[in-house]
């Protein structure tokens, strides 16, 4: 990602109602799937500036590793200590280290040149039985400014997520899809960007007004109580758990 977007997640990652209302719907998949809640041992494969291994610390001793070095620096401010500079095609964690590793928004990147690889590594130095979290942004034909941004190679469906899950060592425990109330507001926000161009320098990922936040953070903490339950059909990510089967 370019330096100023990964300014900007540090400045919003703790309030922003996308990373809260995302971490809702984790932690509620997390609990839903681990054999025990704390004790584990934990890897961020992608930690960004490392807002995840924040609220992962409850479930274990959390370790982090990004390819950015400003990422990274991020991380130690937050007070971080297990964390390097890394990539999830060679993960610099020795194998079946880990109970549980999380993914979270990493495989669509440029700078992973080949996703199959990553999700092997991230096989490699996971435990037998333990639990794999991936999330990525959902349908390629969403395709947009914010993605341009961020460097982003590709959007994933659900089935192309499972497919490469079942070929890389993993069964899939559960696959939703997430951010399925405020799809139908994203979709008309990317139709009317097509149709009227206005060459976005930056990302979504900026503050917003408090009330709008409030507002938008609701829908994705109904959803945070619907996944424990059922599977979404649709939305803006697909999230996976997955458990590693070699």
């Amino acid at each position: 990602m370019r330096q100023n977007e990964y300014d900007a997640m540090y400045r919003v990652e703790d309030t922003h109602f996308w990373y809260r209302g995302m971490q809702k719907i984790s932690e509620m998949l997390l609990r839903k799937y681990l054999p025990h809640e704390s004790g584990n041992m934990i890897l961020d494969a992608g930690c960004g500036t490392g807002g995840a291994m924040q609220w992962l610390k409850p479930f274990g001793k959390v370790y982090g590793f990004d390819i950015s070095d400003l990422a990274i620096q991020y991380c130690k401010k937050r007070g971080l200590k297990n964390v390097v500079v890394g990539t999830v095609e060679s993960i610099p964690f020795a194998p079946k280290m880990f109970d549980i590793v999380v993914c979270l928004d990493v495989l669509y990147h440029k700078q992973v040149k080949n996703d199959r690889q990553a999700l092997k590594e991230l096989c490699r130095v996971l435990k037998p039985g333990g639990l794999l979290v991936i999330r990525v942004p959902a349908y390629n034909w969403l395709h947009s400014y914010h993605d341009v941004a961020v460097h982003a190679k590709h959007r994933y469906s659900a089935g192309e997520v499972e497919k490469l899950l079942l070929e890389s060592g993993f069964a899939v425990k559960q696959t939703t899809y997430a951010n399925m109330l405020l799809f139908p507001l994203s979709l008309v926000m990317r139709i009317v960007d097509r149709m009227f161009p206005s060459h976005h320098e930056t990302s979504d990922v900026k503050p917003i007004h408090p009330i709008l936040n409030t507002l938008f953070y609701f829908p994705l903490w109904i959803e945070s109580k619907l996944i424990r339950f059922i599977s979404l059909p649709f939305g803006l990510s697909v999230v996976v758990i997955a458990g590693k089967t070699v």
